[in-house]
């Protein structure tokens, strides 16, 4: 098989077939696409290796929150907040006091599901369970710098479709987050 180089003082080269297949492999730029979606789905999976890390250390073991402050660190960004179903929001301190307080009765938390349900924003369902309390937890996150920034407490499929909606609002405009529910 002859191939010209692409120069100005063109040659004719003879090559093997693995030569070609090499040369054909190599001339194939990369895809932005398959880029795009490989940055996705790596800050997705980052953030959900963090909570599956950070609910196994909720384990049903009484201990103090500073073994997993490190990881509550690396799961809620520095801004979060949680909105509660009665529209009660919540800071990432009392969130803190709340995790803590899990952790101190020896609570364990058990992932039900995570799910990427649009860009930059997940669901997740969890249940925490001690001698005192059994509930099951869903709540959809929108993603910051691969935390959790704000986290809406649901309990119905408008719900999630409505802080699905939000994420999707607020990634394309600037500034902080205003309005929640």
């Amino acid at each position: 098989t002859t191939i010209l180089l692409p120069n100005k003082n063109a040659s004719v080269c003879n090559f093997s077939q693995m030569q070609r297949e090499q040369i054909q492999m190599d001339a194939i730029p990369s895809n932005i696409y398959e880029k795009s979606v490989a940055t996705t789905s790596k800050m997705h999976m980052t953030i959900e290796s963090v909570i599956r890390e950070y609910f196994s250390a909720i384990d049903g073991t009484r201990k103090d929150f500073s073994s997993v402050r490190h990881l509550f660190d690396a799961l809620y960004h520095d801004d979060f907040i949680l909105v509660l179903e009665d529209g009660t929001i919540r800071t990432r301190d009392d969130t803190r006091s709340m995790h803590a307080g899990y952790l101190s009765k020896g609570s364990e938390a058990t992932l039900i599901h995570f799910r990427k349900i649009a860009l930059g924003c997940i669901d997740v369902k969890f249940l925490i369970e001690n001698e005192l309390e059994y509930n099951i937890v869903h709540v959809v996150y929108s993603i910051r710098n691969n935390r959790a920034q704000v986290g809406v407490v649901n309990d119905s499929l408008s719900s999630i479709m409505k802080a699905r909606c939000a994420s999707d609002f607020h990634m394309w405009s600037v500034g902080k987050y205003q309005k929640y529910i």
